[in-house]
């Protein structure tokens, strides 16, 4: 399974890549077009989510998580099969993640924003230091 994901993160970085290379042929003399933007560092990295993780929440709404323990929390969207973000976590930290706005916040702050959220399924997973 990690191949799997090795072999899609490889491919994700590498076709931008290609894409720039080749580029677009264009007649216009005008050079008006913006210049494409690099993806985002949380949108490069790969992360790998512990098998030890334990799914604590679901769905295409309003997502939170409270541990009793200290540990991580991952954001996986199930969309695009891919684990989003990870963050550390405190016993008693409140973790929330709208799908909507696509913002995670712990104890009300904004620690992460995704571009691209809406739609999509997520699932919280958590894995404690214990």
């Amino acid at each position: 399974m990690n191949f799997r994901r090795t072999k899609i993160a490889i491919v994700a970085l590498a076709a931008p890549l290609a894409l720039g290379a080749v580029g677009c042929n264009n007649d216009n003399s005008s050079s008006s077009s913006a210049p494409l933007s690099a993806p985002s560092p949380e949108e490069v990295r790969s992360i790998d989510l512990p098998p030890h993780a334990k799914e604590v929440a679901h769905g295409s709404g309003e997502l939170s998580y409270k541990p009793e323990q200290d540990g991580a929390v991952y954001l996986s969207d199930e969309s695009l099969k891919r684990i989003m973000m990870r963050k550390r976590l405190r016993a008693g930290q409140k973790f929330e993640f709208s799908t909507t706005t696509g913002q995670a916040k712990i104890d009300g702050q904004p620690v992460f924003q995704l571009g691209h959220s809406s739609g999509h399924k997520y699932k919280l997973y958590f894995e404690s230091e214990v």
